[in-house]
């Protein structure tokens, strides 16, 4: 398990939502990468635990703590996952159009289009860009 700087940048039917950096962790097991990091006030979802699980064309988003859900992205295929608030419950669709995963034990780069329905029909053209580097070993002391 490597120390990493996890960069995210999303951006929502063309204009930038979020952007925000913060540490986690790096490992893989079987075909999979695992990176995870604690959620802030920053983000809306303080005290939830996220861990993106992925490889070549598939990338899971798992959350558990304050907001719960599991969304699968693969490209071309809908996933219909619960998404769970404070606020309540959301049944959500999400069908990925593009997902590239350039990645290799140092870091890396996961790069997602995707869209969003809500089953109200309220629906948004998603952008993910997610960079993962290892924190530079001789940086600590």
């Amino acid at each position: 398990m490597k120390n990493v700087i996890i960069s995210l940048k999303g951006y929502n039917n063309e204009k930038e939502e979020l952007e925000f950096i913060t540490e986690g962790k790096l490992f893989s097991k079987g075909n999979y990468y695992y990176v995870t990091y604690q959620e802030s006030a920053m983000t809306g979802m303080e005290g939830t635990t996220t861990t993106v699980k992925f490889k070549e064309k598939e990338v899971s988003l798992i959350r558990h703590g304050s907001v719960t859900s599991n969304f699968v992205f693969k490209e071309g295929i809908e996933n219909t996952s619960l998404y769970k608030t404070e606020f309540g419950e959301f049944t959500v669709s999400i069908t990925a159009k593009k997902i590239d995963v350039n990645m290799n034990e140092a870091g890396g780069i996961i790069e997602m289009d995707y869209l969003l329905n809500l089953l109200d029909g309220k629906g948004s053209s998603n952008k993910f860009y997610m960079t993962i580097k290892e924190v530079n070993k001789n940086e600590h002391h």
